[in-house]
């Protein structure tokens, strides 16, 4: 299970969509509900996230899931060709270097 770009305030009015965008704490409430009902089910099933956009929030994702023992089976996240990430980052480097920054890698 994942939930796409939360970090892109779609699902809201006037949302935005960006590292900067202030929903962060309503993704980690919806991701712990949403982890705990699954594995509930079966502890074979796979959760993770924060499935953002722009490479945002990985490193908050793995500081809470730790810090509230809350299950994650994966840390996912996404760029486009336009991204800013891609221009200073040398692109297929973003990811490792957000994830060896998160101190993850």
């Amino acid at each position: 299970w994942n939930f796409e770009e939360p970090n892109c305030g779609f699902y809201v009015h006037g949302g935005c969509c960006g590292c900067s965008c202030p929903y962060f704490d309503d993704y980690m409430v919806l991701y712990s509900n949403t982890a705990q009902a699954i594995k509930s089910v079966d502890k074979r099933l796979k959760v993770g996230g924060p499935s953002t956009a722009q490479l945002c929030w990985i490193d908050k994702f793995l500081t809470n899931v730790t810090s509230n023992n809350l299950a994650v089976d994966f840390v996912s996240s996404h760029l486009y060709p336009t991204d800013p990430q891609n221009n200073k980052d040398e692109g297929v480097n973003a990811y490792y270097n957000a994830l060896k920054t998160a101190g993850d890698v």
